[in-house]
């Protein structure tokens, strides 16, 4: 018989408050000036999660994909149609069609 096991604390556990510091602490120097931005209660849920996507570069956005191997390599043109590479630095930086 199998059993589940929170490996990051075996000894207490699953909890809010692990997931929490697991989520925040990992790159501490890059994030560390957008926590308090990002977890605001007065953000909408859906802008924050964006916000916390964008940061550690979990965008579902074409070079993610074909890193996951869902989209071949050849297919990672910009969806803006500029003929650039799609990334997140081009998407919400440099695309002329999106910026």
């Amino acid at each position: 018989m199998s059993t589940w096991s929170w490996k990051l604390d075996p000894t207490q556990g699953y909890s809010d408050k692990g997931v929490y510091n697991l989520l925040t602490h990992d790159d501490q120097q890059v994030q560390a000036p957008f926590m308090e931005i990002i977890w605001n209660k007065a953000v909408p849920l859906k802008v924050l999660l964006l916000a916390w996507r964008l940061l550690k570069n979990r965008l579902l956005i074409k070079d993610n994909l074909a890193r996951r191997g869902v989209l071949h390599l050849r297919s990672m043109l910009c969806s803006g149609g500029c003929g650039m590479e799609e990334s997140v630095n081009h998407l919400f930086l440099n695309c002329k069609h999106f910026t």
